[in-house]
Protein backbone atom coordinates (compact mmCIF):
# COMPACT_ATOMS: atom_id res chain seq x y z
CA UNK A 1 0.00 0.00 0.00
CA UNK A 2 1.36 3.31 -1.02
CA UNK A 3 2.67 5.54 1.99
CA UNK A 4 -0.34 8.37 2.31
CA UNK A 5 3.22 11.54 2.32
CA UNK A 6 4.16 9.88 -0.82
CA UNK A 7 1.23 9.75 -2.36
CA UNK A 8 0.38 13.77 -1.23
CA UNK A 9 3.62 14.48 -2.59
CA UNK A 10 3.36 13.26 -5.64
CA UNK A 11 0.34 14.91 -6.24
CA UNK A 12 1.87 18.30 -5.07
CA UNK A 13 4.22 17.93 -7.86
CA UNK A 14 1.49 17.06 -10.24
CA UNK A 15 -0.30 20.26 -9.23
CA UNK A 16 3.05 22.24 -8.74
CA UNK A 17 3.71 21.46 -12.41
CA UNK A 18 0.41 22.19 -13.90
CA UNK A 19 -0.17 25.69 -12.34
CA UNK A 20 3.50 26.47 -13.24
CA UNK A 21 2.84 25.60 -17.40
CA UNK A 22 -0.62 27.56 -17.19
CA UNK A 23 1.02 30.63 -15.12
CA UNK A 24 4.43 31.18 -16.88
CA UNK A 25 4.58 34.19 -15.35
CA UNK A 26 4.42 33.36 -12.35
CA UNK A 27 6.43 30.30 -12.45
CA UNK A 28 9.10 33.10 -13.82
CA UNK A 29 8.60 34.74 -10.35
CA UNK A 30 9.45 31.92 -8.42
CA UNK A 31 12.47 31.31 -10.22
CA UNK A 32 11.49 28.21 -12.24
CA UNK A 33 12.85 29.23 -16.45
CA UNK A 34 10.76 26.68 -18.14
CA UNK A 35 8.40 28.86 -19.85
CA UNK A 36 10.18 32.37 -19.58
CA UNK A 37 9.73 33.29 -23.26
CA UNK A 38 5.86 32.73 -23.23
CA UNK A 39 2.43 34.39 -21.53
CA UNK A 40 -0.51 32.47 -20.35
CA UNK A 41 -3.04 30.89 -22.64
CA UNK A 42 -6.68 32.81 -21.34
CA UNK A 43 -8.65 31.53 -24.47
CA UNK A 44 -11.82 30.66 -23.14
CA UNK A 45 -11.48 26.71 -24.49
CA UNK A 46 -8.36 26.60 -22.46
CA UNK A 47 -9.33 28.59 -19.43
CA UNK A 48 -12.16 25.93 -19.11
CA UNK A 49 -9.86 23.34 -19.48
CA UNK A 50 -7.80 24.60 -16.22
CA UNK A 51 -11.12 24.57 -14.19
CA UNK A 52 -11.66 21.05 -14.65
CA UNK A 53 -8.15 20.43 -13.98
CA UNK A 54 -8.87 22.37 -10.82
CA UNK A 55 -11.59 20.57 -9.83
CA UNK A 56 -9.67 16.98 -10.38
CA UNK A 57 -7.16 18.29 -8.06
CA UNK A 58 -9.50 18.98 -5.29
CA UNK A 59 -10.87 15.83 -5.36
CA UNK A 60 -7.81 14.36 -5.62
CA UNK A 61 -6.17 16.08 -2.08
CA UNK A 62 -9.14 15.80 -0.44
CA UNK A 63 -9.00 11.51 -0.99
CA UNK A 64 -5.91 11.93 1.11
CA UNK A 65 -6.63 10.59 4.39
CA UNK A 66 -5.53 13.93 6.68
CA UNK A 67 -4.45 11.83 9.56
CA UNK A 68 -2.13 9.74 7.68
CA UNK A 69 0.07 12.88 6.96
CA UNK A 70 2.91 14.61 8.79
CA UNK A 71 1.93 17.88 10.10
CA UNK A 72 3.94 19.75 7.48
CA UNK A 73 1.80 18.10 4.80
CA UNK A 74 -1.51 18.55 7.01
CA UNK A 75 -0.85 21.82 6.59
CA UNK A 76 0.02 22.31 2.69
CA UNK A 77 -2.84 19.93 1.73
CA UNK A 78 -5.38 22.61 3.91
CA UNK A 79 -3.74 25.28 1.59
CA UNK A 80 -3.98 23.26 -1.57
CA UNK A 81 -8.19 22.50 -0.55
CA UNK A 82 -8.77 26.22 0.41
CA UNK A 83 -7.34 27.42 -2.62
CA UNK A 84 -8.56 25.53 -4.58
CA UNK A 85 -12.19 25.56 -3.35
CA UNK A 86 -11.75 29.50 -4.08
CA UNK A 87 -10.33 29.51 -7.19
CA UNK A 88 -13.27 27.13 -8.67
CA UNK A 89 -15.13 29.54 -7.00
CA UNK A 90 -14.30 32.97 -8.30
CA UNK A 91 -14.06 31.42 -11.96
CA UNK A 92 -17.32 29.77 -12.20
CA UNK A 93 -19.44 33.31 -10.80
CA UNK A 94 -16.31 35.81 -11.67
CA UNK A 95 -14.02 34.50 -14.81
CA UNK A 96 -11.49 36.86 -14.42
CA UNK A 97 -10.62 36.13 -18.46
CA UNK A 98 -14.40 37.95 -18.55
CA UNK A 99 -14.06 40.41 -16.30
CA UNK A 100 -10.74 41.74 -15.52
CA UNK A 101 -9.04 43.97 -18.21
CA UNK A 102 -6.20 45.16 -15.84
CA UNK A 103 -5.26 41.60 -15.21
CA UNK A 104 -3.68 41.14 -19.16
CA UNK A 105 -2.17 44.93 -18.83
CA UNK A 106 -0.20 43.06 -15.54
CA UNK A 107 0.72 39.81 -16.71
CA UNK A 108 2.48 42.06 -19.47
CA UNK A 109 4.24 43.83 -17.26
CA UNK A 110 5.05 41.15 -14.79
CA UNK A 111 6.52 38.82 -17.66
CA UNK A 112 9.19 41.73 -18.37
CA UNK A 113 9.97 42.51 -14.64
CA UNK A 114 12.11 40.02 -13.68
CA UNK A 115 13.57 38.92 -17.20
CA UNK A 116 14.94 42.77 -16.83
CA UNK A 117 15.74 43.56 -12.98
CA UNK A 118 16.98 40.00 -12.04
CA UNK A 119 20.34 38.32 -13.00
CA UNK A 120 19.47 34.88 -13.17
CA UNK A 121 21.20 33.98 -16.66
CA UNK A 122 23.00 35.43 -19.29
CA UNK A 123 21.84 39.11 -20.45
CA UNK A 124 21.00 37.25 -24.55
CA UNK A 125 19.17 34.23 -23.05
CA UNK A 126 16.98 37.16 -20.93
CA UNK A 127 16.71 38.93 -23.66
CA UNK A 128 15.28 35.85 -26.20
CA UNK A 129 12.95 35.15 -23.70
CA UNK A 130 11.75 38.97 -23.20
CA UNK A 131 11.51 39.15 -27.22
CA UNK A 132 9.58 36.07 -27.27
CA UNK A 133 7.40 37.45 -24.64
CA UNK A 134 6.95 41.14 -26.34
CA UNK A 135 6.35 39.38 -29.35
CA UNK A 136 3.58 37.26 -28.33
CA UNK A 137 1.73 41.04 -26.29
CA UNK A 138 -0.52 41.25 -29.63
CA UNK A 139 -1.90 38.12 -29.90
CA UNK A 140 -2.51 37.77 -26.38
CA UNK A 141 -3.89 41.44 -26.23
CA UNK A 142 -6.28 40.19 -29.53
CA UNK A 143 -7.55 37.80 -27.02
CA UNK A 144 -8.33 39.74 -24.44
CA UNK A 145 -11.03 42.45 -26.46
CA UNK A 146 -12.45 39.08 -27.36
CA UNK A 147 -12.74 37.61 -24.11
CA UNK A 148 -13.74 40.61 -22.22
CA UNK A 149 -17.52 41.10 -20.99
CA UNK A 150 -19.14 43.05 -19.15
CA UNK A 151 -16.60 44.38 -16.48
CA UNK A 152 -17.08 46.47 -13.87
CA UNK A 153 -16.34 50.34 -15.10
CA UNK A 154 -13.94 50.49 -11.98
CA UNK A 155 -12.19 47.88 -13.73
CA UNK A 156 -11.77 49.09 -16.77
CA UNK A 157 -10.86 52.30 -15.90
CA UNK A 158 -8.10 51.27 -14.16
CA UNK A 159 -6.76 48.77 -16.86
CA UNK A 160 -6.85 52.00 -18.87
CA UNK A 161 -4.74 54.01 -16.54
CA UNK A 162 -2.21 50.48 -16.44
CA UNK A 163 -1.78 50.74 -19.89
CA UNK A 164 0.10 53.77 -19.80
CA UNK A 165 2.31 52.84 -17.18
CA UNK A 166 3.24 49.75 -18.84
CA UNK A 167 3.77 51.73 -21.44
CA UNK A 168 6.05 54.14 -20.25
CA UNK A 169 7.64 51.56 -18.34
CA UNK A 170 8.61 49.52 -21.47
CA UNK A 171 10.54 52.88 -23.61
CA UNK A 172 12.32 53.03 -20.76
CA UNK A 173 13.71 49.93 -19.29
CA UNK A 174 13.99 47.40 -22.62
CA UNK A 175 16.47 49.75 -24.93
CA UNK A 176 18.34 50.27 -21.15
CA UNK A 177 18.42 46.51 -20.71
CA UNK A 178 19.04 45.99 -24.58
CA UNK A 179 22.07 47.93 -23.93
CA UNK A 180 23.82 44.90 -22.88
CA UNK A 181 22.99 42.19 -25.42
CA UNK A 182 24.38 41.29 -28.51
CA UNK A 183 23.37 43.83 -31.40
CA UNK A 184 21.37 40.84 -33.29
CA UNK A 185 19.53 40.57 -30.36
CA UNK A 186 19.11 44.01 -29.75
CA UNK A 187 17.32 44.49 -33.43
CA UNK A 188 14.91 41.78 -32.70
CA UNK A 189 14.26 42.99 -29.16
CA UNK A 190 13.42 46.67 -30.55
CA UNK A 191 10.92 45.12 -33.04
CA UNK A 192 9.13 43.41 -30.45
CA UNK A 193 8.83 46.19 -28.32
CA UNK A 194 7.27 48.53 -31.00
CA UNK A 195 4.96 45.72 -31.74
CA UNK A 196 3.87 44.97 -28.31
CA UNK A 197 3.67 48.97 -27.46
CA UNK A 198 1.41 49.45 -30.50
CA UNK A 199 -0.78 46.49 -29.60
CA UNK A 200 -1.09 48.35 -25.88
CA UNK A 201 -2.32 51.26 -27.72
CA UNK A 202 -4.62 49.65 -29.67
CA UNK A 203 -5.99 47.93 -26.31
CA UNK A 204 -5.86 51.33 -24.47
CA UNK A 205 -8.56 52.47 -27.43
CA UNK A 206 -10.28 49.86 -27.16
CA UNK A 207 -10.75 50.24 -23.33
CA UNK A 208 -11.74 53.95 -23.85
CA UNK A 209 -13.91 53.82 -26.94
CA UNK A 210 -15.60 50.10 -26.58
CA UNK A 211 -15.18 48.39 -23.30
CA UNK A 212 -15.80 51.31 -21.29
CA UNK A 213 -19.07 51.61 -22.69
CA UNK A 214 -19.82 48.02 -21.81
CA UNK A 215 -18.83 48.23 -18.08
CA UNK A 216 -21.76 47.82 -16.55
CA UNK A 217 -20.82 44.73 -13.71
CA UNK A 218 -20.46 45.13 -10.07
CA UNK A 219 -17.08 45.69 -8.90
CA UNK A 220 -18.25 44.15 -4.93
CA UNK A 221 -17.58 40.39 -4.57
CA UNK A 222 -20.31 40.31 -2.36
CA UNK A 223 -20.46 39.05 1.44
CA UNK A 224 -20.43 35.16 0.57
CA UNK A 225 -17.71 35.05 -1.38
CA UNK A 226 -15.53 37.33 0.72
CA UNK A 227 -16.32 35.43 3.94
CA UNK A 228 -15.03 32.31 1.78
CA UNK A 229 -12.13 33.88 0.86
CA UNK A 230 -11.46 35.07 4.67
CA UNK A 231 -11.86 31.35 5.73
CA UNK A 232 -10.89 29.32 3.37
CA UNK A 233 -7.61 31.22 1.42
CA UNK A 234 -6.37 33.46 4.53
CA UNK A 235 -7.37 30.83 7.43
CA UNK A 236 -9.23 34.60 8.92
CA UNK A 237 -12.02 32.97 11.13
CA UNK A 238 -13.74 36.72 11.60
CA UNK A 239 -16.28 38.24 9.48
CA UNK A 240 -17.05 40.89 7.09
CA UNK A 241 -18.59 42.72 9.88
CA UNK A 242 -15.93 41.44 13.05
CA UNK A 243 -13.30 43.34 10.82
CA UNK A 244 -15.35 46.25 9.99
CA UNK A 245 -15.66 46.68 13.78
CA UNK A 246 -12.06 46.07 14.20
CA UNK A 247 -11.15 48.52 11.73
CA UNK A 248 -13.28 50.74 13.41
CA UNK A 249 -12.07 50.15 16.75
CA UNK A 250 -8.63 50.35 15.67
CA UNK A 251 -9.48 54.12 13.62
CA UNK A 252 -9.90 55.42 16.92
CA UNK A 253 -6.77 53.71 18.62
CA UNK A 254 -4.69 55.53 15.95
CA UNK A 255 -6.58 59.01 16.32
CA UNK A 256 -6.03 58.82 20.12
CA UNK A 257 -2.06 57.72 19.53
CA UNK A 258 -1.87 60.76 17.19
CA UNK A 259 -3.29 63.27 19.30
CA UNK A 260 -1.62 62.54 22.68
CA UNK A 261 2.41 62.31 20.53
CA UNK A 262 1.08 65.82 19.12
CA UNK A 263 0.09 66.83 22.79
CA UNK A 264 3.45 65.23 23.67
CA UNK A 265 5.39 67.54 21.02
CA UNK A 266 3.29 70.32 21.92
CA UNK A 267 4.12 70.27 25.46
CA UNK A 268 7.78 69.85 24.81
CA UNK A 269 7.78 72.46 22.41
CA UNK A 270 5.63 74.85 24.97
CA UNK A 271 7.73 74.15 27.87
CA UNK A 272 10.90 75.31 25.78
CA UNK A 273 8.97 78.62 24.85
CA UNK A 274 7.46 79.39 28.53
CA UNK A 275 4.24 79.66 26.58
CA UNK A 276 0.99 77.72 26.68
CA UNK A 277 0.16 76.18 23.14
CA UNK A 278 -3.16 76.23 21.59
CA UNK A 279 -4.79 72.33 21.18
CA UNK A 280 -2.33 70.33 19.04
CA UNK A 281 -3.42 69.47 15.63
CA UNK A 282 -1.56 66.26 14.45
CA UNK A 283 -2.36 66.48 10.89
CA UNK A 284 -0.30 69.85 10.74
CA UNK A 285 2.53 68.71 12.80
CA UNK A 286 2.45 65.60 10.59
CA UNK A 287 2.70 68.17 7.31
CA UNK A 288 5.26 70.05 9.05
CA UNK A 289 7.59 66.94 9.92
CA UNK A 290 6.82 65.70 6.12
CA UNK A 291 8.55 68.91 5.12
CA UNK A 292 11.77 67.81 6.49
CA UNK A 293 13.66 66.03 4.07
CA UNK A 294 17.09 65.00 3.29
CA UNK A 295 19.25 67.03 0.72
CA UNK A 296 18.68 64.81 -2.45
CA UNK A 297 22.32 64.16 -3.02
CA UNK A 298 22.18 62.48 0.25
CA UNK A 299 19.09 60.28 0.16
CA UNK A 300 20.76 57.35 -0.78
CA UNK A 301 23.21 57.32 2.29
CA UNK A 302 20.50 58.23 4.54
CA UNK A 303 18.26 54.98 3.07
CA UNK A 304 21.60 53.26 3.49
CA UNK A 305 22.58 54.40 7.28
CA UNK A 306 18.91 53.30 8.50
CA UNK A 307 19.00 49.87 6.77
CA UNK A 308 22.52 49.14 8.56
CA UNK A 309 20.79 50.85 11.87
CA UNK A 310 17.83 48.51 11.56
CA UNK A 311 20.09 45.45 10.35
CA UNK A 312 22.66 46.02 13.24
CA UNK A 313 19.36 46.80 15.66
CA UNK A 314 17.60 43.42 15.21
CA UNK A 315 21.05 40.98 15.35
CA UNK A 316 22.35 43.03 18.83
CA UNK A 317 18.44 43.29 20.45
CA UNK A 318 18.59 39.64 19.67
CA UNK A 319 15.09 39.62 17.95
CA UNK A 320 15.96 37.79 14.84
CA UNK A 321 19.16 35.46 13.72
CA UNK A 322 20.18 36.52 10.14
CA UNK A 323 20.95 33.88 7.93
CA UNK A 324 24.58 34.04 6.74
CA UNK A 325 23.56 33.65 2.73
CA UNK A 326 21.40 37.17 3.57
CA UNK A 327 22.42 39.72 1.57
CA UNK A 328 20.46 43.34 0.59
CA UNK A 329 21.84 45.95 -1.52
CA UNK A 330 20.10 49.81 -1.46
CA UNK A 331 20.61 51.05 -4.56
CA UNK A 332 18.77 54.18 -6.52
CA UNK A 333 15.78 52.99 -8.66
CA UNK A 334 17.11 52.30 -12.29
CA UNK A 335 15.90 54.83 -14.49
CA UNK A 336 13.97 52.52 -16.78
CA UNK A 337 11.86 51.47 -13.66
CA UNK A 338 10.88 55.10 -12.48
CA UNK A 339 7.79 54.97 -14.14
CA UNK A 340 6.68 52.10 -11.84
CA UNK A 341 8.14 52.93 -8.60
CA UNK A 342 7.93 56.52 -7.61
CA UNK A 343 9.25 56.41 -4.32
CA UNK A 344 10.79 52.98 -3.06
CA UNK A 345 9.92 49.44 -3.15
CA UNK A 346 11.77 46.04 -2.20
CA UNK A 347 12.64 43.49 -4.76
CA UNK A 348 12.45 39.96 -3.17
CA UNK A 349 14.94 36.71 -4.78
CA UNK A 350 12.96 34.43 -6.42
CA UNK A 351 13.09 31.39 -3.78
CA UNK A 352 14.25 28.74 -6.59
CA UNK A 353 17.23 30.72 -7.69
CA UNK A 354 20.47 30.34 -6.34
CA UNK A 355 21.06 33.89 -6.22
CA UNK A 356 19.27 35.18 -2.82
CA UNK A 357 20.13 38.65 -2.78
CA UNK A 358 17.58 40.98 -2.55
CA UNK A 359 17.57 44.52 -3.51
CA UNK A 360 15.77 47.97 -1.79
CA UNK A 361 15.05 50.55 -4.47
CA UNK A 362 15.19 54.17 -3.75
CA UNK A 363 13.81 56.63 -6.30
CA UNK A 364 14.44 60.35 -5.46
CA UNK A 365 12.44 63.05 -7.28
CA UNK A 366 13.80 64.10 -10.77
CA UNK A 367 15.03 67.72 -11.47
CA UNK A 368 12.34 67.81 -14.12
CA UNK A 369 10.37 68.60 -11.55
CA UNK A 370 8.14 71.67 -10.43
CA UNK A 371 8.98 72.78 -7.13
CA UNK A 372 5.34 71.85 -5.91
CA UNK A 373 5.39 68.53 -7.58
CA UNK A 374 9.18 67.90 -5.92
CA UNK A 375 8.12 69.12 -2.67
CA UNK A 376 5.21 67.02 -2.84
CA UNK A 377 7.06 63.53 -4.39
CA UNK A 378 9.91 64.38 -1.93
CA UNK A 379 7.28 64.47 1.08
CA UNK A 380 7.31 60.48 1.18
CA UNK A 381 11.67 60.73 2.39
CA UNK A 382 10.68 62.50 5.38
CA UNK A 383 13.48 62.27 7.80
CA UNK A 384 11.47 61.04 10.13
CA UNK A 385 9.55 58.41 7.97
CA UNK A 386 12.64 56.52 6.44
CA UNK A 387 12.99 54.46 9.33
CA UNK A 388 9.69 53.41 9.11
CA UNK A 389 9.99 52.48 5.62
CA UNK A 390 13.07 50.86 5.90
CA UNK A 391 11.80 48.29 8.98
CA UNK A 392 8.67 47.39 6.92
CA UNK A 393 10.70 46.89 3.67
CA UNK A 394 13.76 45.18 5.08
CA UNK A 395 14.99 44.42 8.49
CA UNK A 396 13.23 42.64 10.04
CA UNK A 397 10.10 43.18 7.69
CA UNK A 398 9.92 41.82 3.53
CA UNK A 399 13.53 41.46 3.01
CA UNK A 400 14.31 39.13 6.07
CA UNK A 401 11.06 37.54 6.00
CA UNK A 402 11.00 36.58 2.40
CA UNK A 403 14.62 35.55 3.20
CA UNK A 404 13.53 33.17 5.18
CA UNK A 405 10.50 31.73 3.76
CA UNK A 406 13.55 31.03 0.57
CA UNK A 407 14.57 28.07 2.98
CA UNK A 408 11.36 26.54 3.24
CA UNK A 409 11.43 24.58 0.06
CA UNK A 410 8.01 23.83 0.23
CA UNK A 411 6.75 24.49 -3.43
CA UNK A 412 3.05 24.74 -2.31
CA UNK A 413 4.02 27.44 0.43
CA UNK A 414 5.58 29.78 -2.05
CA UNK A 415 2.64 29.02 -4.59
CA UNK A 416 -0.23 30.15 -2.33
CA UNK A 417 1.52 32.54 -0.34
CA UNK A 418 -0.65 34.40 2.02
CA UNK A 419 -0.95 38.40 1.73
CA UNK A 420 -2.63 38.65 5.39
CA UNK A 421 0.53 37.10 6.50
CA UNK A 422 3.27 38.58 4.50
CA UNK A 423 1.38 42.44 4.69
CA UNK A 424 0.59 41.77 8.31
CA UNK A 425 4.45 40.83 9.16
CA UNK A 426 5.41 43.92 7.75
CA UNK A 427 3.17 46.19 9.90
CA UNK A 428 3.93 43.69 13.02
CA UNK A 429 7.68 44.74 12.14
CA UNK A 430 6.76 48.45 12.77
CA UNK A 431 5.10 48.13 16.19
CA UNK A 432 7.72 45.43 16.72
CA UNK A 433 10.24 47.98 16.48
CA UNK A 434 8.10 50.64 18.09
CA UNK A 435 8.34 48.76 21.57
CA UNK A 436 12.07 48.08 21.22
CA UNK A 437 12.77 51.70 20.96
CA UNK A 438 14.40 51.61 17.45
CA UNK A 439 13.08 54.85 16.66
CA UNK A 440 15.01 57.84 18.36
CA UNK A 441 12.63 60.98 17.74
CA UNK A 442 9.72 61.10 19.45
CA UNK A 443 8.08 62.60 16.65
CA UNK A 444 8.63 59.35 14.99
CA UNK A 445 5.59 58.32 16.46
CA UNK A 446 3.25 60.43 13.91
CA UNK A 447 4.36 58.47 11.37
CA UNK A 448 3.89 55.46 12.88
CA UNK A 449 0.75 55.92 14.19
CA UNK A 450 -0.36 57.49 11.10
CA UNK A 451 0.66 54.00 9.13
CA UNK A 452 -1.60 52.41 11.52
CA UNK A 453 -4.76 55.10 10.58
CA UNK A 454 -4.05 54.51 6.99
CA UNK A 455 -4.21 50.63 7.57
CA UNK A 456 -7.44 50.89 9.69
CA UNK A 457 -9.24 52.85 6.59
CA UNK A 458 -8.23 50.48 4.48
CA UNK A 459 -9.72 47.38 6.11
CA UNK A 460 -13.17 49.44 6.82
CA UNK A 461 -12.79 50.40 3.09
CA UNK A 462 -12.21 47.10 1.95
CA UNK A 463 -15.00 45.24 3.78
CA UNK A 464 -17.35 48.20 2.20
CA UNK A 465 -16.44 47.94 -1.04
CA UNK A 466 -16.85 44.15 -1.21
CA UNK A 467 -19.81 43.59 0.73
CA UNK A 468 -21.54 46.47 -1.37
CA UNK A 469 -22.34 48.58 1.93
CA UNK A 470 -19.97 51.17 0.65
CA UNK A 471 -20.27 52.77 -2.93
CA UNK A 472 -16.48 54.22 -4.89
CA UNK A 473 -17.03 57.47 -3.94
CA UNK A 474 -18.18 57.27 -0.26
CA UNK A 475 -14.61 55.22 -0.09
CA UNK A 476 -12.68 57.70 -1.76
CA UNK A 477 -14.37 60.64 0.34
CA UNK A 478 -13.86 58.61 3.67
CA UNK A 479 -10.39 57.75 3.02
CA UNK A 480 -9.56 61.80 1.66
CA UNK A 481 -11.48 62.78 5.10
CA UNK A 482 -9.84 60.05 7.74
CA UNK A 483 -6.49 59.31 6.18
CA UNK A 484 -5.70 63.02 4.78
CA UNK A 485 -4.82 61.94 1.67
CA UNK A 486 -6.02 64.46 -1.44
CA UNK A 487 -8.80 63.30 -3.77
CA UNK A 488 -6.81 62.01 -6.82
CA UNK A 489 -4.27 59.42 -4.02
CA UNK A 490 -7.57 58.38 -2.19
CA UNK A 491 -9.19 57.83 -6.03
CA UNK A 492 -6.33 55.44 -7.10
CA UNK A 493 -6.39 53.76 -3.89
CA UNK A 494 -9.65 53.02 -4.27
CA UNK A 495 -9.67 51.88 -7.65
CA UNK A 496 -7.18 49.36 -6.38
CA UNK A 497 -9.09 48.04 -3.81
CA UNK A 498 -11.56 47.73 -5.74
CA UNK A 499 -9.73 45.31 -8.21
CA UNK A 500 -7.85 43.28 -4.99
CA UNK A 501 -10.66 42.11 -2.15
CA UNK A 502 -8.60 41.18 0.94
CA UNK A 503 -5.11 42.92 0.39
CA UNK A 504 -6.10 46.21 1.52
CA UNK A 505 -7.13 44.46 5.03
CA UNK A 506 -4.34 42.42 5.42
CA UNK A 507 -1.92 44.74 6.61
CA UNK A 508 -4.25 45.17 9.89
CA UNK A 509 -5.69 42.29 10.28
CA UNK A 510 -2.07 40.09 10.02
CA UNK A 511 -0.45 42.56 12.49
CA UNK A 512 -3.34 41.83 14.95
CA UNK A 513 -3.37 38.45 14.28
CA UNK A 514 0.39 37.84 14.93
CA UNK A 515 -0.05 39.98 17.85
CA UNK A 516 -2.15 37.55 19.39
CA UNK A 517 -0.16 34.21 18.04
CA UNK A 518 2.71 35.97 20.12
CA UNK A 519 0.44 36.16 23.14
CA UNK A 520 -0.77 32.89 22.89
CA UNK A 521 2.81 31.56 22.65
CA UNK A 522 4.30 33.64 25.57
CA UNK A 523 1.62 32.25 27.66
CA UNK A 524 2.56 28.97 26.22
CA UNK A 525 6.45 28.71 27.26
CA UNK A 526 6.04 31.45 30.29
CA UNK A 527 9.83 32.12 31.46
CA UNK A 528 11.54 30.04 28.25
CA UNK A 529 9.61 32.96 26.06
CA UNK A 530 11.84 35.01 24.27
CA UNK A 531 11.43 37.29 21.19
CA UNK A 532 14.16 35.71 18.80
CA UNK A 533 12.56 31.78 19.68
CA UNK A 534 8.78 33.35 18.26
CA UNK A 535 9.90 35.04 15.21
CA UNK A 536 12.48 31.74 14.20
CA UNK A 537 9.34 29.68 14.77
CA UNK A 538 7.26 31.87 12.59
CA UNK A 539 9.11 32.32 9.90
CA UNK A 540 10.55 29.28 9.57
CA UNK A 541 7.10 27.77 8.49
CA UNK A 542 6.95 30.40 5.31
CA UNK A 543 4.52 32.52 4.10
CA UNK A 544 1.47 30.80 4.68
CA UNK A 545 -1.97 32.22 7.16
CA UNK A 546 -1.15 33.26 10.58
CA UNK A 547 -4.41 29.98 11.27
CA UNK A 548 -1.88 27.67 9.76
CA UNK A 549 1.29 28.82 11.45
CA UNK A 550 -0.87 28.48 14.98
CA UNK A 551 -1.13 24.85 14.25
CA UNK A 552 2.47 24.10 13.48
CA UNK A 553 3.53 25.77 16.51
CA UNK A 554 0.86 23.49 18.53
CA UNK A 555 -0.97 26.69 19.95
Amino acid sequence: MVDANVQFEQIVREYWNFRLAQDPVRATELGVHLYDGVLSDRSQSKVGQYVKKEKRFLQKFKKINYKDLTDDNRIDRELALGNLYFRIKIEERHPSFRTSPTSYVEEITRGIYPLITRNFGPPEVRAQNLSKRLAATPVYLAKAKKNLKNPPKEFTQAAYLSVQGTLDFLKDAVPAFAKDVPPKARVKLNVALREASDALVDYRKFLKDDLLQRSKGRFALGKELFDILLRKVHHVHLSADDIRKLGEKELKVAKKNLAAVAKELDKTKSSSKKAKSKTPDWEALFKKYSRRVPKAERLLDVYKREVDRARKFVVTKKLFDLPAEENLQVVYTPEFARPTVPYATYLPPAPFESDQKGYFWVTSAPQSCSPAEWKQRMAFHATLQIPGVVVHETYPGRHLQTIKAGRVGRPLRYLMADSVFVEGWALYCEQLMLESNFFKDPASKLFIYRAELFRACRAIIDVGLHTGKMGFDEAVDFLASEAKLNPEDAEAEVRRYCTSPTEPLSYLIGKKMIMDLRKDYKAKKQRKFSLLDFHERVLACGPIPIGAIKKLMEL
